[in-house]
C-alpha cells in the first residue's frame, strides 16, 4: 500500500504526502485528471516525449498523484508524460510522489492543472479551458501562489475573457490564438 514517513492517512481514507513510489503503484486516468486538451492521446500525452527511449529517474522530477478512497488506487495528477515514458521504457524502479491533499477528483484535477500553469507547462488555450470551466481568477491564481507573469498564465487569463461563442472558434481551430489575444485584450 502507499504508506512512509512523510504520508498521513486522512479520515476519509485518503492518503496525503511525500513519499517514493513503484511504478506498479501508480495507475492513469487521463479522462479525470489530464489538464490538457490539445493532441492528447488516450494515454493522456501529447507527442513531447515520444521519440525518447531511456526512462531517467533523476531528471523526471516528483509527480503529484491523488490518493483515491474509493477504489484504494494512486493516479498521477501532472506527469502523464513521465509516467508514460517510464511504463514504456520498462523502468521498474522507484518514483518520488507528493500525494496531494484533494477532497475528491475534480479538486485533484485542479491541483493538477494549477500546478501545470505554474509550470508554464501545457498552452494557453489550456490554461484558458480551466479558468473558465473553474471560474478561477486572477485574484484566486495569486492567493494560490502562481506567477502570472509567465506566457501560459497570462494568455490564459486574457483567453478565458472571450464570450463563449469567440472561445468556441478558437478552441474549434477556427480561429489563431494571436487574433484570439488580440480581440480578448481589447
Amino acid at each position: 500500500g502507499v504508506s512512509g514517513p512523510g504520508v498521513e492517512t486522512k479520515s476519509d481514507g485518503r492518503k496525503v504526502g511525500v513519499t517514493m513510489l513503484k511504478l506498479g503503484q501508480l495507475a492513469a486516468d487521463p479522462s479525470r485528471f489530464q489538464y490538457k486538451i490539445q493532441g492528447i492521446g488516450k494515454e493522456g500525452v501529447t507527442e513531447e516525449l515520444k521519440e525518447v527511449k531511456r526512462f531517467r529517474p533523476e531528471f523526471a522530477g516528483m509527480l503529484l498523484a491523488w490518493h483515491d478512497p474509493h477504489d484504494g488506487q494512486t493516479y498521477v495528477v501532472n506527469g502523464h508524460h513521465r509516467y508514460e515514458l517510464a511504463k514504456r521504457a520498462g523502468y521498474d524502479g522507484y518514483l518520488p510522489v507528493f500525494l496531494i491533499d484533494a477532497p475528491d477528483d475534480k479538486g485533484a484535477m485542479a491541483m493538477g492543472a494549477l500546478a501545470n500553469v505554474a509550470e508554464g507547462r501545457g498552452t494557453a488555450l489550456d490554461a484558458a479551458k480551466f479558468f473558465r470551466e473553474s471560474g478561477r481568477t486572477v485574484e484566486d491564481l495569486r492567493k494560490e501562489g502562481i506567477s502570472l507573469k509567465g506566457r501560459v498564465a497570462d494568455d490564459g487569463v486574457v483567453l478565458s475573457k472571450l464570450s463563449d461563442g469567440l472561445f468556441k472558434q478558437l478552441a474549434g481551430g477556427e480561429m489563431r490564438e494571436g487574433r484570439a489575444l488580440a480581440i480578448a485584450r481589447e
